[in-house]
């Protein structure tokens, strides 16, 4: 049990630190993937997505809406209502 709860551990700083190695759609996958073993990573990493690559108010091609937190809590959400359903199935 130890093992696999180390393994959760180093996926979500893997995800955690992604975004500052690799570009944007990379930590995105990453993140996916880590959600899947524990869904708050998601919402945290669309933040420092967010912080990273988010455009100033000077540009002309700045948006109101970060993209990154809306969507990290959407992926965050599907993977909660995911791991809920498979521990539901696996009780069963």
């Amino acid at each position: 049990m130890s093992r696999s709860i180390f393994i959760v551990a180093l996926l979500s700083l893997f995800a955690l630190l992604s975004p500052f190695f690799y570009s944007w759609p990379y930590s995105l996958c990453i993140s996916i993937l880590a959600s899947l073993f524990f869904p708050p990573v998601a919402i945290v990493t669309g933040v420092l997505i967010d912080t990273l690559y988010f455009e100033t108010a000077t540009s002309h091609h700045s948006f109101i809406l970060p993209y990154f937190t809306i969507l990290g809590f959407v992926i965050g959400a599907v993977s909660f209502y995911v791991q809920q359903c498979i521990k539901t199935r696996i009780m069963s």
